[in-house]
């Protein structure tokens, strides 16, 4: 406030602030050794100001009687309750001798009551926590206050980039930067310790209790204003008294005359304290000086921070060998931190008891969920277990390692399910697989925190393709302009990004449009001309619109290669794509049903690629644009003996058909016969349909081929359409098969194939026992675990 007070009007900040001129007193330094207070004319001296003698005579007094003052009296709390209520006269004197001015009067809740200033027109405010900007704002000041005296100046911004992105990704830092104070602290350590904070919590919270126990009033040079001085560990044994009577009881709050009775109890077996005073005595100083406790509410105690209660708390569960209680709430969250903390302060006999017990009690579980929770409470303990036995370490990353990191869309949402916890336990993305790095980060999105957020921003430059997909895909999850700055402007060019609403455009154009872009929903083609950058798109997909009929807008995206339409049911034809330099067409309906390809295909004299994942026209091929240089054709729906006519395309390299019937026989296969350019080929069967294949038919040209067992029925049908399939491919190099539920597959057949070198399996296990050619590399997806 008191810089705002030499901010230019107009400025950031308040307009009421402006042209006024601050006194900051603080009153520990007013009242020192018994000192008077000071009238207006000794307030710079009082405080120690540089300039204070140079001040014109009187000058102090006419600021305050021209009401352009603004007085910030400081910490209440702070000074011997005896002189509170002289402070209380001195601050009625000022106020009737120099009205119009403004005044801050700062005090701990608990120092003095409630209305303590009201009948001197004072309101009553409470400092709210700190949110994650703000938090932010603050790092970014402090390390530049740091700069000006600093010797290495630029070893700070490193330092404040790095400590922006602890203080979001660790979560024991996010719960202790809420306050000033505790920034401070933080920052102060980092800065310390060359950009590294302490090593683990443990330490960082005894930093912390450090300095709130004793090193702030010490290093302040102030006194004991209770009449009371501890050391820092006799408070610590009375202040994890109180913090695990709160815990046991599930409470976060205990009336004051309780939590003196806990006090009392204890202090039998603290003599240091028991010799200052009395129960009432001694909590009253733990209250007011402690800096760890306050009086939210006449008559009501808790922690400043929950983090301090949990780890106060799990050193006296430790000391009281609790270890069984502690070990029976291990499925419930708010026990979460106190466990991980009685692994740090236990020792290592004790910490390879409460993992190992952890670890049976995730076993004895039916609920896999439940079960998984507690296995990686027992991973995350592991940051806080500095000595530990190696086979109790090993059989925790046992357990861990059954999941991480995940593999599966199933395993993410199970890790996600767990919580907040698992975001410390995601790895990468160094030395991560494309499927890891994609479901870490799925794990990361499902949690949507601002700590996943940071999660993710590893992976914004990794150059993974699943995981820039997987993160496109995650915007929804997120704020809208927030996501777009953070992740998709820094997305590769070739990435699909999606929008689904009116903001998401609106985002994206403020980023200057994005060349590759997936509309879903029901958009107007003009709202699509307004929200896009027309000239930018190469790359369009237009998904479950049912506004689209007419595809003529399209002619204003005159760099569009790509297009796909994704249940657009209004599309009649494609006719006004014929202009464009459209490369690549996909057309699909809704799944489960089958719905006619749009016309005017005849007419995209520019396509090389062509996906139809719609019923063929009457005319069957010969609709397709036959003037075409036809590279890639896929074909989705039931294809039988109206399937001809392929030779109008000699240079197709690339064809799958995904859905054979009983109809498709030899004149259909002869026509692959006529493709001397065909180098990947891939089929599926309709429900289950008998695979019909001329005898001797030879397809030498084709050097990949995929097959998907598109039917529900059990071996040996799968088996059998791979022994009557690949005598006709004997030159294939890399095989794929692809199966729509998990089962098992005999690969004896895979002998046919001299020449095969690769082979991947889709949700489909080989049968056990199955002899394969040593040279072959195997790969699974999902990729099966050890």
């Amino acid at each position: 406030m008191a810089v705002s007070c030499t901010k230019a009007p107009g400025a950031a900040a308040p307009a009421h602030l402006c042209g006024r001129v601050p006194f900051v007193l603080p009153l520990r330094t007013l009242t020192r050794e018994g000192a008077a207070l000071p009238a207006p004319g000794r307030f710079l001296e009082a405080v120690g100001c540089p300039v204070a003698g140079s001040q014109p005579a009187g000058w102090a007094d006419r600021v305050l009687a021209s009401g352009r003052a603004l007085l910030l009296v400081d910490g209440v709390d702070e000074i011997p309750e005896r002189e509170r209520e002289l402070t209380r006269r001195w601050l009625r004197d000022l106020l009737d001798a120099f009205p119009g001015n403004l005044w801050m009067v700062t005090s701990r809740p608990s120092a003095v009551r409630d209305d303590w200033l009201a009948s001197d027109g004072f309101g009553e405010l409470t400092l709210s926590p700190m949110s994650r900007t703000e938090v932010a704002a603050f790092i970014g000041r402090w390390h530049a206050a740091a700069r000006c005296d600093a010797d290495d100046p630029e070893r700070l911004d490193a330092y404040e980039q790095s400590l922006l992105s602890a203080v979001h990704t660790k979560q024991d830092l996010a719960r202790l930067a809420t306050n000033p104070l505790m920034c401070g602290l933080i920052c102060a350590l980092h800065r310390d310790r060359r950009g590294y904070l302490p090593t683990g919590r443990k330490e960082l919270y005894d930093a912390a209790l450090g300095m709130l126990l004793s090193r702030r009033d010490r290093e302040r040079d102030m006194g004991a204003p209770t009449g009371i001085e501890l050391s820092d560990e006799p408070q610590i044994q009375l202040l994890q008294r109180l913090a695990y009577w709160l815990i046991r009881n599930g409470r976060t709050e205990l009336d004051r005359e309780r939590a003196e009775r806990i006090v009392g109890e204890a202090l039998p077996a603290v003599p240091t304290a028991a010799a200052q005073g009395d129960a009432a005595a001694v909590f009253r100083h733990l209250l007011l000086r402690s800096g760890l406790l306050r009086e939210p509410a006449p008559g009501s105690v808790d922690f400043v921070h929950r983090t301090f209660q949990d780890y106060l708390g799990a050193k006296a569960a430790v000391e009281d060998g609790d270890i069984g209680l502690l070990v029976a709430h291990a499925g419930d969250s708010q026990w979460e931190d106190v466990i991980r903390m009685a692994v740090a302060h236990a020792r290592p006999r004790e910490r390879a008891q409460i993992l190992g017990e952890l670890l049976a009690a995730g076993d004895r579980l039916t609920d896999d969920a439940a079960s998984l929770r507690i296995h990686l409470l027992a991973m995350a303990c592991l940051e806080h277990a500095t000595e530990l036995d190696p086979r109790v370490r090993e059989e925790v990353h046992t357990r861990a390692r059954a999941i991480l990191p995940p593999r599966t869309r199933e395993e993410s949402r199970l890790l996600a399910a767990v919580g907040p916890l698992v975001l410390e336990l995601l790895p990468g993305p160094e030395g991560l697989a494309d499927d890891e790095a994609q479901e870490v980060v799925a794990t990361a999105a499902l949690i949507g925190s601002d700590a996943a957020l940071e999660v993710m921003k590893g992976f914004r430059h990794q150059h993974s393709a699943s995981a820039d997909h997987q993160l496109a895909l995650s915007w929804s999850l997120f704020d809208t302009d927030r996501y777009a700055r953070e992740f998709i402007q820094h997305l590769r060019s070739s990435v699909f990004v999606p929008a689904a609403s009116r903001s998401e455009l609106h985002a994206l154009k403020a980023l200057g449009g994005r060349p590759r872009i997936t509309v879903q929903g029901p958009f107007t083609a003009r709202e699509l001309l307004d929200g896009l950058v027309p000239e930018l798109v190469k790359g369009l997909s237009l998904d479950e619109n049912p506004e689209i009929s007419d595809l003529e807008f399209l002619q204003e995206f005159p760099a569009l290669e790509w297009l796909s339409l994704w249940d657009c049911p209004a599309v009649e034809s494609v006719a006004p794509l014929r202009d464009l330099p459209l490369r690549s067409l996909g057309i699909t309906g809704p799944l489960g049903k089958i719905q006619p390809t749009p016309g005017g295909l005849s007419r995209l004299h520019h396509i090389s690629q062509l996906v139809l994942n719609t019923q063929l026209p009457p005319r069957g091929l010969a609709a397709l644009p036959t003037d075409a240089r036809l590279l890639h054709l896929t074909l989705s729906q039931p294809l039988g003996n109206a399937f001809t006519g392929l030779a109008r395309w000699p240079g197709l390299r690339s064809i799958q058909l995904r859905c054979l019937t009983d109809g498709f026989g030899e004149k259909q296969w002869g026509e692959l016969t006529t493709l001397t350019s065909l180098e990947m080929f891939g089929f599926g069967l309709d429900g289950g349909a008998t695979l019909h294949m001329p005898a001797g038919l030879q397809l030498p040209q084709v050097r990949s081929l995929s097959i998907t067992n598109s039917a529900r029925r059990p071996e040996p049908y799968f088996s059998h359409v791979l022994a009557t399939a690949l005598p006709a491919f004997p030159e294939v190099q890399k095989l794929q098969l692809i199966g729509l539920i998990d089962t098992t597959v005999d690969l004896a057949p895979l002998t046919l194939l001299p020449r095969l070198q690769e082979v991947h399996l889709s949700s489909l296990r080989p049968l056990p026992g199955t002899p394969l050619p040593p040279h072959l590399e195997v790969t699974h997806h999902p990729r099966p675990r050890p």
